[in-house]
């Protein structure tokens, strides 16, 4: 698969999430009627090669009490599919389908890589929905503006609180969603790995505690202020020496870190290996050669509840709120990274567990180097100068990547967005390992040193070393 060339654009997203209706990226879906969040960002959509993929990812035909039909679409292709003129439609064919691009959902005209779309019934305060009703028998078809059928799923029968799932292999089931996320696992089948090793850990109980219901959906960081630099005309004669001026009050201080583990109510996140990631895992740790590693044994490591932690986040992270290259904190603390990016991953969800940042050794934070422009620079990308694999900054100069061609081993998110009501499961294709956590720590050295490298002897940061325009290693910023 080619890396994919140069066309990107911009979307500017505003979600809001009402009790019904049409929603564009649905990120909270919580059964017992937990609060719905807002979100507004702006996402960089890159294209890939590949064609788009639109299926249907979810249908629920019988709701339960006060729930509603709905239809979930979702973008697998490397490409932004443009919905105009598409149509979704039921078996019947005695109600009006719906159109998009046109009339009531004039707005509703694409669908970028790895996006969903989630349709309920229409209604006057959502005018783009669903025209007719599902039922517990029936099928639905989506069809493009000349007439061929795009997707289409048939059930036979269907129960009150189900919902019918596509698996990543392309084949539907019947997703139970009243369960919560351990239930869920259960019921599935596939997990029976990541449940023997939940109760060997103890966190299977922790994962049955209902949702808080003042839960209010993911938080992001807040960005730093931005510091404004006024661009006075070169013939103004009067501009004053901002030197001269009182330094600006310092900063807030950051939020306490949150603390390792999982907090005593949901929703929680899971991000779920299945048994076959499990097994490529025994097999890796048995060595080449030798048979897999037996599973009792591996049930008593005691490296099994960092690793099980860091597959899971606090709170309900749907895959609207992995947005890409945006680091997600996990209970282990150590972040994951998704990648969502259509020209890196060509419509898959990937997962990096090992985009962190090692900081430099001297006084600069990661967010100076950029600001230096030294995020490339070979002291920056050595992995041998830096003894890390990603060198310094990696994640703050966005040197992370999960390209599908460059051998990147991140984890496939297979299927997502498997709701509990208590949180929800993204099944994922590895096994993943949480990263070293990095401390700033800013080696000393005396003035002669600078020009060797990091040769630092002295105990403590000299006064030389503060007043260094630049990174050690490069005296002063680029110029440009």
């Amino acid at each position: 698969m080619g890396f994919p060339g140069a066309f990107a654009l911009t979307l500017f997203v505003a979600l809001s999430y009402p009790a019904h209706g049409f929603l564009q990226s649905n990120p909270f879906f919580n059964i017992d009627g937990a609060p719905q969040t807002e979100l507004f960002f702006e996402e960089d959509v890159t294209e890939g090669t590949t064609p788009p993929a639109v299926v249907i990812e979810r249908v629920v035909s019988f709701p339960v009490k006060n729930g509603h039909d709905l239809i979930e679409l979702r973008n697998i292709g490397g490409q932004t599919a443009n919905l105009v003129g598409w149509t979704l439609k039921d078996q019947a064919g005695n109600s009006q389908p719906l159109i998009f691009g046109e009339g009531d959902c004039e707005d509703v005209d694409s669908l970028a890589p790895t996006r969903s779309i989630v349709i309920k019934p229409k209604s006057e305060s959502n005018p783009c929905g669903l025209d007719f009703g599902l039922s517990f028998r029936d099928e639905i078809f989506l069809e493009d503006d000349m007439g061929e059928i795009i997707a289409s799923v048939a059930w036979d029968q269907s129960e009150q609180g189900t919902s019918i799932q596509r698996a990543h292999t392309g084949e539907y089931f019947i997703k139970q969603d009243e369960l919560n996320v351990l239930g869920l696992l259960e019921s599935l089948g596939n997990y029976t790995i990541l449940l023997s090793v939940l109760e060997a850990t103890g966190l299977n109980e922790t994962l049955s505690a209902v949702s808080d219901p003042k839960y209010e959906g993911p938080k992001f960081p807040e960005p730093p202020p931005e510091i404004i630099d006024p661009q006075f005309p070169s013939w103004f004669g009067f501009q004053f020496n901002r030197s001269l001026l009182p330094p600006p009050p310092p900063p807030p201080p950051p939020p306490p870190p949150p603390k390792e583990g999982l907090p005593k109510r949901g929703p929680f996140t899971i991000f779920a290996p299945n048994d076959a990631a499990f097994q490529i895992l025994l097999a890796g740790l048995a060595g080449p050669g030798n048979p897999p590693l037996p599973l009792d044994i591996f049930l008593t490591l005691p490296e099994l509840e960092d690793i099980l932690l860091y597959h899971m986040v606090p709170g309900a992270w749907s895959t609207d709120f992995l947005l890409n290259n945006t680091a997600i904190p996990t209970a282990k603390i150590a972040e994951i990274v998704p990648f969502a990016d259509g020209a890196m991953t060509e419509g898959k969800i990937m997962i990096h567990d090992s985009c962190v940042d090692k900081p430099t050794p001297d006084p600069y934070e990661c967010v100076q180097q950029i600001e230096f422009d030294k995020c490339n620079d070979p002291f920056m990308v050595s992995p041998l100068g830096a003894q890390w694999q990603g060198g310094y900054c990696q994640r703050t100069c966005q040197r992370c990547s999960c390209d599908l061609s460059s051998g990147v081993p991140c984890a496939e998110v297979l299927e997502a967005d498997l709701r509990a009501s208590n949180g929800i499961v993204h099944t994922l294709s590895r096994v993943m390992f949480p990263p070293p956590i990095f401390v700033k720590e800013i080696e000393s050295f005396s003035p002669d040193d600078e020009a060797a490298g990091f040769g630092f002897e002295e105990e403590t940061v000299t006064k030389d070393m503060l007043e260094l325009k630049g990174p050690i290693g490069t005296v002063a910023p680029n110029s440009g």
